[in-house]
């Protein structure tokens, strides 16, 4: 863009300087009387300064670690051109001078156009903008930066689901499987074991207060039953959320139609609610 700007540039000059001198010298009569022995006219070297400030775009190309930053810089650029002729212009340079004589003494107006372009001079050296380069170029770059943050996973641990223990039963008919020895229950807890007996007629869940109780009626209380042989499936529903947060006993009793039973089987449990 800076080369197209200085050769437009150039362009402009030479035709401004392109010219042919005419000089004519004007009195207040129509019709002038030439001089008899005057001396040949000529022009004596003139200069003349031409000023300019031609608007131009840099573009630069930063690179950086997050890739290419483009920056456009607006420049403006000084130029200041002077122009002069070399020598004084006689008729040698096809130049036709014809003095008049005047009534009255006044300033000939000179008009001055030239067939052949004239060789400008040459440019101040401080015409070429200097620029910064990359590395330590204080013009801000435009644009949104892109951060690159690092983010390290946090790792959940997968809970370990407890092991649960199923209590020793002494009958192999009269078996609770689930919840196991010492195991934390909340809210409701399904019973799950079988409830199997030779002239089978009914089965019933209690529990009572404290860890291994014994095998008093009176400590105990009914939460659930049933007259259908079970095998390991649900026997019933234990719901701890109106009892205190301690431990308990739970134990599964499988009756015969003659109204005996071999031992029962109980577990301890610990209640933990909110």
């Amino acid at each position: 863009m800076l080369r197209k700007s200085w050769i437009t540039l150039g362009l402009a000059v030479t035709l401004l300087v392109t010219f042919t001198v005419i000089v004519t010298a004007q009195q207040a009569t129509p019709q002038p009387t030439a001089l008899a022995g005057s001396p040949p006219a000529q022009i004596e070297p003139i200069t003349a300064v031409i000023t300019q400030q031609v608007p131009v775009s840099l573009t630069l190309r930063i690179s950086g670690a997050t890739g290419v930053q483009t920056v456009t810089v607006p420049v403006l650029l000084n130029l200041n051109i002077q122009v002069g002729l070399g020598r004084p212009l006689t008729s040698a340079f096809g130049i036709s001078v014809v003095a008049v004589q005047t009534q009255a003494t006044s300033t000939p107006t000179v008009n001055i156009v030239t067939p052949a372009p004239a060789t400008p001079t040459a440019l101040p050296a401080t015409a070429t903008p200097a620029l910064n380069s990359p590395a330590t170029s204080t013009t801000p770059i435009t644009g949104t930066p892109t951060l690159t943050t690092t983010v390290t996973p946090t790792v959940t641990p997968t809970p370990t689901r407890p092991v649960i223990i199923a209590p020793a039963c002494p009958s192999p008919g009269t078996v609770i499987l689930s919840p196991g020895v010492n195991q934390v229950v909340t809210g409701t807890v399904n019973i799950i074991g079988t409830a199997t007996q030779t002239n089978f007629d009914y089965y019933k869940l209690e529990y009572a207060v404290g860890a291994n109780a014994n095998n008093d009626a009176s400590e105990y209380r009914y939460f659930a039953g049933g007259s259908t042989q079970i095998t390991n499936s649900v026997l019933g529903a234990f719901d701890s959320l109106e009892l205190p947060n301690r431990a308990y006993t739970l134990r599964l009793t499988v009756v015969d139609k003659t109204g005996n039973f071999p031992l029962p089987c109980q577990v301890t449990v610990l209640v933990q609610n909110p």
